[in-house]
């Protein structure tokens, strides 16, 4: 897992890597991938100039969809991801507009990506990039020349076993850095206690208010995903802001909690890329799930399991839950928690927070029916 942990730092600085079946095969298909949006015109030449035809534009199913080129099959039936066939006279902006833009591409030659190619979308998605890569697809024929490629460009090479290991957030850890007492305007007894993920290097932050694992009660908490926009800058498009300060008003009230400030900025895929869904809501009308799957993310990227081993860290075990979101509850009772309670917390709405609500209603079944029916009614007056 070692060369995939390393492939992680050669991606984010728009190098390729070279993914093998095995270590050291000469025999089977290999992918030297890059990703797009850091991809240089360097490489890009290099990489065409060794294809031989054969480079190839990896997009997932999702954004395959937007662009019109996969039809709306059952999800079953679709693949994980797509390659999509380029000439040589592709530059960077044709690709980076093929991958987040707003062009649709029905007539495109395709197939489904290769599983080696798959696993390079989850390294860039883990990236939090947009999740589309070029793929140099190296044949037994072409291996000589790509060893000389990977020598002049000092290219790392990795197996796809070592990034499914990589990317499988069942086998990752945590480990508690470092804590100290923070006094908090209108909160008293406040401790920040930061967590680092051993495999992303992403870090979390468990604050705990008053001393809530000394009443003997369920521990009431709050997973929430960190929002740039919402919780620093009071954007109106979500009510993220609001409901970390009622969380901790909440805590205040009923002798303590934990707060879980979770870097998982746009539901997981990066405030970049929520600053790019955030233009496509805006130019196309497409609501906050829609716009996600348009630049070719799951509806959802998020994964609560290190929230839930933070959770475990701390001696945590039965808990009121403060969330609208159904999937939080089902992490938690997985985990093996006990969920006594699950407690309802609203933000105020307005016109630009409601189509955000009603999205989160109809298409992932948050408990927000209260608060998109106080906004209808304000509107009506």
């Amino acid at each position: 897992m070692y060369r995939a942990e390393r492939a992680l730092f050669e991606l984010r600085q728009g190098r390729p890597i070279w993914i093998k079946d095995q270590v050291h095969s000469q025999a089977t298909f290999s992918s030297i991938v890059a990703p797009v949006e850091t991809l240089t015109d360097t490489y890009l030449s290099a990489l065409t100039n060794l294809s031989n035809t054969n480079l190839k534009l990896i997009i997932t199913a999702s954004r395959a969809k937007a662009l019109k080129i996969l039809t709306n099959e059952a999800p079953g039936l679709l693949p994980d991801a797509i390659s999509l066939s380029l000439d040589s006279t592709y530059d960077l902006n044709q690709l980076l507009h093929l991958s987040s833009g707003l062009r649709q591409e029905d007539s495109m030659p395709n197939e489904p990506a290769y599983r080696l190619e798959t696993e390079a979308l989850s390294l860039i998605r883990l990236l939090r990039l947009i999740p589309a890569a070029i793929s140099c697809r190296i044949t037994p024929e072409y291996y000589k020349a790509a060893e000389s490629f990977a020598k002049t460009f000092d290219i790392l090479s990795t197996t796809a076993e070592e990034i499914s290991e990589l990317t499988d957030t069942a086998n990752s850890s945590i480990a508690r850095i470092s804590e100290a007492n923070v006094p908090l305007r209108n909160v008293s007894g406040a401790k920040f206690i930061l967590f680092r993920e051993n495999n992303t290097l992403f870090e979390h932050l468990a604050v705990l208010v008053g001393e809530p694992l000394q009443t003997g009660d369920p521990v009431p908490i709050r997973l929430h995903s960190a929002c740039l926009t919402g919780d620093l800058f009071d954007s109106l498009k979500c009510d993220c802001g609001e409901q970390l300060h009622k969380s901790l008003d909440y805590f205040t009230q009923n002798n303590g909690g934990v707060f879980l400030y979770l870097n998982q900025e746009g539901r997981g895929i990066g405030l970049g890329n929520k600053l790019r869904a955030y233009q496509l809501q805006d130019e196309l009308g497409l609501d906050t799930i829609d716009a996600d799957c348009a630049l070719g993310f799951r509806s959802d990227e998020r994964d609560y399991g290190v929230g839930m081993k933070m959770l475990n860290n701390l001696g945590v075990s039965r808990i009121n839950i403060l969330t609208n979101n159904p999937d939080k509850v089902g992490w938690a009772e997985k985990a093996g928690l006990e969920v006594a309670n699950r407690v309802p917390l609203f933000g105020k709405p307005n016109p630009h927070n409601l189509p955000y609500v009603k999205a989160k209603i109809e298409r992932a079944g948050h408990f927000l029916e209260a608060m998109l029916e106080e906004g209808q009614k304000a509107n009506s007056r």
